[in-house]
């Protein structure tokens, strides 16, 4: 019997959803439960499930396409069966469906914005929607540092380590679990496929809001102008009415000696080591330290938390702080507060960390330095020519 897949409501505040990516083409067998194509929002990327079994007998909506809520983007049928009925009632649809009208091009502003992270692709894609011509411009990759080096890729590592515990300790759930291990190369792998997978969304859905994308540097030269340096050396001007400056931050190296050498590295790139140290010191005790602390201990890595202030995640409420620093502590992860490093030296084998008022120094094969993020900067010149309005934080 032929079924009619629509667009999901996979939100409340959801009224339309982009298809990034089709899993099936037509004339492929489809079964119950089986990913059919991936939808994405302005706040979520989906993989949705084929709701019945059958061939896929005809894809509505191509990739890229924006569909309202509950409208068709699939007919699955049985082979050879005959689906014009459901075509029908498809056509009827969108003739009973009122066109939406676009803004009046004479009164489209041009709106120009630097930054493809989460703040500067949200607001390039509203803008869009409400009428503006939209130009946005990123320096190195779309989704900004949540989705290519923090947030997403390290709970896709947190997911499988929760897991990878679970199983090692099943036992006490009365699980029987022999030789369960992590493969790091395939859990690397799969780290990369959910990224691009998410900063593909992102890609598709300025497309589909008619966002135009340009690579590159972006540096005021007057208040209404910027220029563009690509990765290749080639400038352009872009020009704009509006300009929304949404840079972001970036991992800082604070200026103590030492942190240039090999081995001494950030967050960055603590997601993609080749493999998992024997030994880690991580500098900062904060969310970003306590993370990784946690995915490399679990590891069998030795690691060392060295933190300046009195105690750990001093944002987080101190119960809280010491339930975590107690469940890391038994995984054998070793803390060090109150503790400034001072610099640190290469020696035979590997780095030694010096930390003020400690006699003792710490020695292990990667330093990672997680102690703190900065805002990215623009051209300051920008501060001259025009007050720059910023958002209630």
């Amino acid at each position: 019997m032929a079924y009619t897949v629509t667009m999901p409501k996979l939100g409340l505040t959801m009224n339309e959803g982009t298809i990034l990516e089709w899993k099936k083409k037509e004339g492929d067998w489809v079964k119950k439960g089986e990913v059919l194509f991936v939808v994405g929002t302005d706040k979520l990327t989906f993989e949705v499930e084929a709701p019945e079994s059958g061939f896929l007998a005809s894809v509505v909506v191509s990739c890229g396409g924006v569909v309202p809520v509950s409208a068709p983007v699939a007919f699955l049928a049985d082979k050879g069966e005959d689906i014009s009925s459901l075509r029908q009632k498809k056509k009827t649809r969108e003739e009973e469906t009122p066109a939406l009208t676009s803004p009046s091009s004479s009164s489209e502003k041009e709106v120009v914005v630097i930054g493809g992270g989460p703040g500067g692709y949200v607001a390039a894609i509203r803008a869009a929607q409400l009428g503006a011509h939209v130009t946005l411009i990123e320096k190195r990759y779309l989704g900004g540092v949540c989705l290519n080096v923090g947030c997403i890729p390290t709970k896709v590592l947190l997911h499988t380590i929760g897991l990878y515990t679970a199983l090692h300790d099943g036992d006490i759930l009365g699980l029987e679990v022999e030789k369960v291990s992590v493969n790091w190369q395939k859990l690397m792998e799969r780290k990369n496929h959910v990224v691009e997978q998410l900063v593909g969304g992102v890609s598709v859905l300025l497309k589909s809001n008619g966002v135009l994308v340009l690579e590159g540097k972006a540096e005021f030269i007057s208040p209404k102008a910027v220029e563009v340096t690509s990765p290749q050396g080639e400038k352009s001007i872009v020009e704009g009415d509006i300009f929304i400056i949404a840079t972001g931050s970036e991992p800082t190296i604070p200026p103590v000696p030492g942190f240039g050498l090999p081995g001494v590295i950030t967050s960055n790139e603590a997601l993609r080591l080749e493999s998992v140290p024997s030994s880690m010191i991580v500098v900062g005790g904060g969310v970003i330290g306590l993370e990784f602390a946690s995915i490399y201990s679990s590891l069998g890595c030795k690691v060392t938390v060295v933190e300046m202030l009195p105690d750990i995640l001093p944002n987080i409420d101190e119960e809280v702080a010491a339930i975590i620093k107690g469940v890391l502590a038994r995984d054998g992860v070793v803390f060090y507060t109150s503790s400034k490093v001072t610099g640190v030296h290469r020696r035979t084998n590997g780095l030694t960390v010096f930390v003020e008022n400690e006699e003792e120094t710490f020695s292990a094969s990667i330093v990672n330095v997680s102690s703190s993020f900065s805002t990215k900067t623009v051209s300051p010149f920008v501060l001259l020519w025009t007050p720059v309005t910023f958002d209630d934080v």
